[in-house]
């Protein structure tokens, strides 16, 4: 005889979320490059900065330098014990900066000793590639906090 496991509530519902998020992501991704495109930019990035269980968009550098990050993107957020992602519009600074954040979130590594660190996304529009650079936070000999890659 052949059982079949019981899958609960929560695994529902988390499973209907992580498919909202994989596809909120490939539709921001797009959406966003779309936009930074139409607007010029070649390269955007976005450094994050912190520590144990804090830390904020420390930066936004935009190239080349006369492009702007202006207007507004509809993008998709996941919704927790929804069956599909809400959409919401937002300034492309502030869409940008959420995705870098999220990324942060994903790679959380930035941080982990504690003592902080950074974290610089970068958005190639030209090459529809996203990176992320991290550079961590260590304390000298003299008790200094110091950066490294």
């Amino acid at each position: 005889m052949t059982t079949t496991p019981k899958t609960n509530k929560y695994d529902i519902i988390r499973a209907f979320y992580e498919a909202q998020e994989k596809q909120s992501f490939a539709h921001n991704r797009e959406t966003l490059f779309v936009a930074l495109q139409a607007r010029g930019v070649a390269k955007v990035s976005v450094t994050y900065c912190g520590s144990g269980d804090s830390g904020a968009v420390e930066d936004c550098t935009i190239e080349p330098g006369d492009a702007a990050l202006t207007g507004t993107v509809s993008v998709l957020t996941a919704q927790w014990d929804q069956t599909e992602p809400r959409v919401d519009d937002k300034t492309l600074k502030d869409a940008v900066e959420e995705m870098a954040m999220q990324l942060v979130e994903i790679d959380h590594s930035a941080g982990e000793s504690r003592k902080g660190g950074r974290k610089t996304v970068t958005f190639d529009v030209v090459a529809r590639k996203i990176t992320a650079t991290e550079i961590n936070a260590v304390t000298d000999a003299g008790g200094d906090t110091i950066y490294r890659k």
